[in-house]
């Protein structure tokens, strides 16, 4: 933090700023919005976009000190999740005002009745207050709320607004992002909106009709509220690339943004009465805020109409306030990262709209001049809105693939959602019309690397998404069976109970007489048709092991497991590992074989695959083995191997087809060669170890060169094994191997 910056923030926190709340009633109005979807941010910045309108509308101009007459209006952009009730929530908080908006609209309905006379007077008719007779000279006055259009329409709606004396103008869009795909309009009204803003006024070209001529716009408040959903702006190239241009130049520095990315989590509740008791609390509070405030606003309307045109001043001390935020915003615009120049222009002026909307504030407590106290509330609103612009300009600024991310996170239904390639292309995620197998593949491969929730899987047609599902509970398929292993087959191809156990519950199991499966078969029918959803674990068979069952129980320390001998109790090299998943997986037969070699592969083991349809066998009275207090296996990596050898079959290694000189080569490259065992994670490092082990001996190394390689990795780590335990397991077990 500079010098500067430091005097600025405390001279400023001295002075209170900071540490002044919001006004009481803004907070109340936000909770006059009976949606518990809705971020309580946003529903702030819709009562302050609100109640700016309001204030506006008595155009009480503020006298700036350098004699300049600033409106009191916003522009104000509220970018939250689709079907959070954005249109429904402007609607509650607008039913505050509708009694005081009663007031204006009389006044202006009085005012043109009032015109229509003069002009039924002017035309020396009899009896021109008569309503037979003024009638027909009578205009009904211009609504105060419309919706985008031309700009020659908005300025004739404007100049109708101006010669009025009262009401301001607005603009209200529900969908911003649709709109600037598809408004032939909306682009001009944003140009119109940014020269209005700062003072009120427009210069109007000179038209040879002169019925189409406008009037030039002299200190006429004009505000807008843009509604819009994230992946209309962020997951559309088109849109995104438009928005930046459009946001940078014409409305960074004089809006309001709040950015709310994730939709509100409901409350959970222990029973119904309790959630329809949260409810109707919400509803009602809503209801009596409403009517509290429709009589406040109507009061404050009866006030204020008699004060119309009557600029607001600007307390000294305020002033300085001002002076002093915008030199803090400056000093602190300068220090954000110049990959964010939205984010820049939007802090630099925060003192501005501050002012802007410290005037509303005086104004709705009815007051003459703007004070401090004002002022410092409408910096803890400035304020809170201080990240939103960082946070939605670093999601503008994501490449294509970190933008396709957030997109499947939208479109998710039950962990799952499909992009096909003609939407890729649409969208911009994928800009070639040429090679789209290649494109695709780099776009999921991108996408997974990014994305540590969930795999991309490419098909002939496009993109499926598959969310990783978190969970400890493992579900398991068995039956109980007696003697033989032939005896045992006739038992079980029906009658298999499913239960949904902890993974620790499954030792149990393995001690006892089962035949079990980590999949659920339909009505307990076992065959390869009525197998049901996915795994939280893995059987893996091995019947010809380098390691005994507790060997590899040393091997897998760092990983939850089981092991158990199988059908020859004496066998130590002929045993059944149990390996808890992270997440649930749900893989097609052929990807399943796959994702299961991947981890034999992964772990140096040779193991039968086996399809998903396997049944496996338990047996009374065998010593079971168990981890349970570690770590289950990370998948999302074995998973994408799955995939790409699905979608590519040629992309298995199979070192055994290496020539004596490809061998030679990565031999004597071992950093790049055993990268994983060099580089391994805190906890995967004794796997790891033994997986380069084995790898070396494949490629050729003497049982001397695998031994020091195991020592130099070990010895490479920050945190190594200890030696004796490394000397006792691994390399014991390496001198035993025959070369």
């Amino acid at each position: 933090m500079s010098s500067t910056l430091e005097l600025l923030e405390t001279e400023l926190k001295s002075r209170g700023v900071f540490s002044t709340p919001l006004p009481r009633f803004i907070t109340e109005l936000a909770d006059s919005i009976p949606n518990s979807k809705l971020d309580p941010k946003m529903k702030l910045t819709i009562a302050v976009s609100e109640l700016i309108l309001f204030a506006s509308e008595f155009r009480r101009n503020i006298k700036h000190w350098n004699n300049s007459l600033i409106p009191i209006n916003a522009i104000t952009f509220c970018i939250s999740a689709s079907g959070t009730g954005k249109d429904s929530s402007i609607n509650a908080m607008r039913k505050n005002f509708l009694d005081g908006y009663e007031v204006i609209n009389a006044l202006r309905v009085d005012k043109a009745k009032s015109l229509a006379k003069s002009i039924a007077k002017s035309k020396g008719l009899a009896m021109s207050d008569s309503p037979d007779v003024y009638e027909k000279f009578y205009e009904k006055p211009m609504p105060l709320f419309v919706a985008p259009s031309t700009n020659e329409g908005f300025i004739q709606y404007l100049n109708e607004l101006d010669r009025s004396g009262i009401g301001s103008g607005f603009i209200l869009s529900g969908e911003f992002g649709a709109e600037l795909l598809t408004s032939p309009t909306i682009i001009a009204n944003l140009q119109l909106l940014a020269e209005l803003y700062d003072e009120g006024k427009k210069e109007v070209k000179v038209l040879k009709d002169k019925e189409k001529q406008s009037d030039e716009i002299k200190n006429l408040p004009v505000s807008a509220l843009f509604m819009g959903s994230p992946e209309n702006i962020l997951f559309d190239e088109a849109v995104k690339k438009k928005f930046k241009t459009e946001f940078t130049t014409k409305l960074a520095r004089r809006s309001f943004f709040n950015f709310n990315y994730f939709e509100i989590e409901e409350p959970s509740y222990q029973n119904i009465s309790e959630l329809l008791k949260a409810e109707i609390a919400m509803e009602d509070k809503a209801r009596d805020l409403n009517e509290k405030y429709k009589k406040e606003f109507e009061n404050l309307a009866l006030e204020q109409i008699k004060k119309v045109g009557v600029p607001l001043e600007v307390d000294k001390e305020t002033r300085e306030l001002v002076i002093l935020y915008k030199k803090y915003n400056a000093e602190k615009a300068a220090l954000v990262n110049r990959q964010y120049p939205i984010t820049q222009l939007v802090i630099m002026h925060l003192y501005w709209k501050a002012l802007k909307l410290a005037g509303a504030l005086a104004l709705i407590k009815n007051k003459d001049s703007i004070g401090v106290t004002e002022y410092k509330e409408a910096i803890a609103f400035t304020e809170l809105l201080n990240e939103d612009m960082k946070n939605f300009e670093m999601e503008l600024v994501k490449d294509p693939y970190e933008l396709f991310v957030g997109f499947c996170q939208t479109i998710l239904q039950d962990n799952r959602c499909f992009i096909d390639t003609h939407t890729l292309k649409k969208m911009g995620y994928i800009t070639s019309t040429s090679n789209t197998s290649s494109k695709l593949k780099d776009l999921a491969s991108l996408a997974s690397s990014y994305d540590p929730t969930g795999v991309y899987k490419v098909t002939d047609t496009g993109i499926e998404y598959t969310k990783l599902v978190k969970t400890s509970d493992s579900g398991v398929s068995y039956v109980e069976v007696s003697g033989s292993k032939d005896d045992r087959k006739i038992a079980c191809s029906k009658n298999f109970n499913y239960a949904v156990v902890e993974f620790k519950t499954l030792a149990r199991m393995l001690s006892k007489d089962f035949a079990y499966s980590p999949f659920k078969f339909k009505n307990g029918a076992r065959n390869k048709a009525n197998i049901e959803g996915g795994v939280k674990w893995i059987a893996l068979d091995i019947d010809d092991s380098l390691y005994t069952d507790h060997q590899m129980h040393e091997i897998l320390q760092d990983y939850n497991h089981h092991i158990a001998r199988t059908s020859d109790p004496n066998n130590p090299y002929k045993f059944r590992i149990l390996l808890e998943l992270d997440s649930m997986v749900d893989l097609g037969d052929k990807e399943y074989k796959a994702f299961i070699k991947s981890i034999a592969d992964y772990l140096g083991l040779k193991v039968d695959l086996l399809p998903k349809s396997q049944i496996y066998f338990s047996y009374s009275g065998r010593e079971v083995l168990s981890v349970i207090d570690k770590y289950p296996l990370d998948t999302k990596d074995h998973i994408m191997i799955a995939y790409d050898k699905s979608y590519n079959s040629s992309s298995t290694e199979v070192i055994d087809k290496y020539t004596s000189k490809q061998k030679k080569a990565l031999i004597d490259d071992p950093l790049n060669t055993f990268s994983y065992a060099f580089e391994a994670p805190e906890g995967k490092g004794s796997v790891s170890l033994y997986r380069a082990a084995k790898h070396a001996k494949d490629l050729g190394m003497s049982k001397e060169e695998v031994i020091n390689l195991v020592r130099d990795i070990n010895s490479y780590w920050v945190r190594p094994m200890d030696i004796t335990r490394l000397e006792n397991t691994l390399i014991n077990q390496i001198e035993g191997w025959s070369f």
